[in-house]
């Protein structure tokens, strides 16, 4: 009879740690899958080789399939794709939202996210993003937020909410910072000034590019010694410091002229008629119109400044045309409205969770007394 009671004892355990607790699932132990995560941050491409050349009907488990889901979009990401293809990353959601495993779990939130800013569903976006970011906090993954808060910036941006683009950005250079990534924490110094470039605070991003341009020299980044000087340039335009604006765009066309924009001729352009360098300016303005005659901006002073008024209003009326078409892609996203509804969501979630644990130690309290009553 005691035997019996023991095992009942047990199995009323076991089922009960499942109940409460959610019993873990399987960890795939395919060694193409294994052997892709393990190159994934160090060498992508060779990662991403292994993940296309894997046959994905050999994957016959929930879990080997929701590994590979979510590696093949986290490949797609770090080898510059911009993937828009949902399907594949809510297989990898759909199974790590109720699994024990926190790290996966916050990557597949995060790549969600990842491939609906791809989409520019900014809203849906941000939502992931701060369940990655719960689960981020949860085990101290200070790169991965690092990574999140960019995220967050960069949508903010995007849809010119300076204030919370500024804020974001700070988090994820200090998130970088604490997770001793300081290649990406010189990056999140760009995002830094260029929330203060946007927020018109020319003065601070001018100064921060300027410590952005030094860092890139320093670590042989030509790339971020490039885009630090293209946010100086823009800075000094914004403060009328025509002659500083000047500087910048040349040394970037000195380093690599093939980089240089429509934004950075226009910019070039205006620096240039501020300084009534006229001929300097006329050339930006063709090179412009070989590119792209919906940025019409620098041929509206230049038309203006020759007095040709009916040229410049033929300039300025196509330059808003193209502006009202960037803000109309912009104006259907309310993100600030998403986020406000996530938290009420969130809130909710966390009352049902204390009815649900209050429920959980009735239940235990009763099988305990059971559990005496037939000992």
């Amino acid at each position: 009879m005691r035997q019996i009671v023991k095992n009942i004892f047990i199995s009323i355990i076991v089922l009960f740690i499942c109940f409460v607790g959610g019993c873990n699932r399987p960890i795939s132990n395919n060694t193409t899958l294994v052997s892709a995560e393990q190159l994934m941050n160090e060498n992508p491409d060779s990662a991403f080789v292994l993940l296309q050349g894997l046959d994905t009907l050999t994957l016959t488990n929930a879990a080997d399939k929701a590994l590979y889901s979510l590696l093949y979009v986290q490949a797609e990401d770090k080898t510059y794709i911009d993937s828009k293809d949902v399907y594949r990353i809510q297989t990898a959601v759909d199974y790590y939202k109720d699994s024990d495993d926190e790290y996966h779990k916050m990557l597949s939130y995060y790549y969600f996210a990842r491939i609906e800013e791809n989409r520019q569903e900014y809203s849906k976006a941000i939502i992931n993003l701060l369940k990655a970011e719960d689960v981020a906090e949860s085990i101290s993954n200070y790169f991965y937020l690092g990574l999140i808060y960019r995220s967050i910036s960069d949508i903010y941006s995007h849809t010119y909410n300076n204030i919370e683009s500024l804020k974001y950005a700070q988090l994820s250079y200090d998130s970088f910072i604490m997770s001793g990534d300081t290649s990406y924490a010189n990056w999140a110094l760009w995002d830094i000034a260029r929330a203060y470039h946007n927020g018109q605070d020319y003065e601070s991003s001018a100064k921060v590019s300027k410590d952005i341009i030094s860092n890139g020299y320093t670590n042989n980044d030509v790339y971020l010694v490039i885009d630090g000087l293209r946010l100086a340039g823009m800075s000094y335009l914004g403060k009328n410091d025509y002659e500083q604006a000047i500087r910048a765009y040349e040394e970037i066309i000195e380093i690599d002229s093939t980089v240089m924009s429509v934004e950075d001729y226009r910019n070039l352009g205006l620096a240039y008629l501020g300084k009534e360098q006229i001929e300097k300016a006329s050339g930006c303005m063709q090179l412009i119109h070989q590119t792209d005659t919906s940025q019409q901006w620098l041929s509206y002073e230049m038309y203006k400044y020759w007095g040709n008024y009916k040229q410049a209003l033929s300039a300025l009326e196509i330059e808003h045309a193209y502006q009202d078409q960037v803000l109309r892609n912009i104006i259907t996203e309310n993100v600030t409205a998403s986020v406000a509804e996530y938290m009420k969501y969130e809130h909710q979630l966390k009352e049902q969770e204390v009815i649900y644990e209050r429920r959980s130690r009735i239940i235990s309290i009763s099988l305990l007394v059971l559990i005496i009553i037939l000992i």
